[in-house]
């Protein structure tokens, strides 16, 4: 396999993912059907130069990713950012954009083979997930209470911060156990308490005690 094949081959991961090359003795940058799509572009449709890619740069990004953007392409330095276009359907979009150099047998810059993937879609999930997570912190906050996921298998569990709090622990402190949980059981209570764990692992059903 070449080094180009193997640049690209290198790249790329699952998910909606375009791809570009452009050969440092041109101008014009060669993307995939894909890169246009991302661009709100139909595939091939015009050329697409170095001038032409900063016009789809957010007009809010800051000098550091114009400069990363320019660096790759006129002094060939590695490029890994994620950062903002503004499509040219108007539609904004945030992508993760990856490239690497090329070099020929002199050991002289010859072209750039990168990737483009648009993560807006996974960004708006881990936002919604970060809004419900902050919701349910301030309610438990309000109401003292706390809450917990578990690894039925492992028998490990994941506290909210309510949760930590509420037992007088700092948040995060450590890494929630069937042991921590019998320690801070009634001693009375332990045996009833690790059978519910295991019937509920067994099971595989929803439990609740008091």
């Amino acid at each position: 396999m070449g080094n180009d094949q193997w640049s690209l081959r290198h790249l790329l991961e699952p998910g909606r993912i375009g791809s570009f090359e452009r050969l440092f003795s041109e101008e014009r940058i060669h993307w995939s059907d894909e890169m246009f799509r991302i661009h709100g572009l139909d595939p091939q449709s015009e050329e697409i130069t170095v001038s032409r890619l900063m016009d789809f740069i957010h007009p809010e990004e800051g000098e550091e990713t114009i400069q990363a953007l320019r660096s790759i392409h006129l002094e060939g330095k590695p490029l890994s950012i994620i950062h903002r276009i503004v499509a040219a359907d108007g539609v904004v979009r945030l992508i993760y954009r990856r490239a690497e150099v090329i070099y020929d047998k002199a050991g002289k810059p010859f072209k750039i083979l990168g990737t483009v993937q648009d993560i807006s879609a996974k960004a708006k999930a881990q936002e919604e997930i970060s809004t419900r997570e902050r919701l349910l912190r301030e309610a438990e906050l309000m109401g003292h209470t706390g809450s917990y996921e578990g690894d039925i298998q492992t028998m490990t569990f994941r506290f909210s911060e309510g949760m930590f709090k509420l037992l007088g622990y700092e948040v995060n402190a450590f890494q929630p156990n069937a042991d921590f949980i019998n320690s801070i059981s009634h001693p009375d209570d332990i045996a009833l308490v690790n059978e519910i764990l295991r019937t509920a692992k067994e099971s595989l059903q929803p439990y609740e005690y008091t």
